[in-house]
């Protein structure tokens, strides 16, 4: 691995517009709302060596959503939901490898559910290294498999 094979090369912006049909089977009381959150993880980081990294701190997050239900908008302002991640010359060399893996939370006071999760490859979010805004409709594998309905995530991505 050469010396500069990490280079820094812009920062991707992933923001979270919106959840929809999003499982509410985990709720923890009768109303069945749930207060979601979302976390991304870049999965092209790596450590020294060229493995990938998965640390808690490479995680980020938005706040939840209170009693945001099966389809919560998330406001930048109010719920931190434009994530920031940095692109380096690995993702543009090796983009096959290069993902963001996101979770869906339900935040609780004990234990948070663990909505659904996606792995998205970063070519689905931008191209080359030009700046592009695009919506991107991620599905979410659910955990529990009740649910009919497609669980989607609404983003905006910018590359700059």
């Amino acid at each position: 691995m050469s010396a500069g094979a990490d280079k820094i090369i812009g920062t991707l912006e992933v923001l979270i517009l919106r959840g929809e049909n999003l499982d509410n089977s985990g709720a923890s009381f009768g109303d069945r709302l749930i207060d979601p959150y979302v976390k991304i993880l870049p999965k092209w980081l790596t450590e020294k060596g060229g493995k990938a990294r998965n640390k808690d701190s490479d995680w980020k997050s938005t706040k939840w959503v209170e009693d945001g239900g099966v389809n919560p908008k998330w406001e930048e302002a109010a719920h931190g939901s434009r994530l920031s991640f940095p692109v380096t010359s690995q993702v543009t060399a090796n983009r096959a490898n290069a993902f963001l893996d996101i979770e869906c939370f339900d935040h609780d006071m004990m234990i948070d559910d663990l909505i659904g999760r996606a792995s998205i490859p970063i070519y689905k979010c931008v191209t080359d290294a030009k700046s592009r805004e695009m919506d991107v409709p991620v599905g979410l594998e659910l955990v529990k498999k009740k649910k009919t309905k497609q669980s989607n995530l609404h983003l905006r991505n910018h590359l700059f």
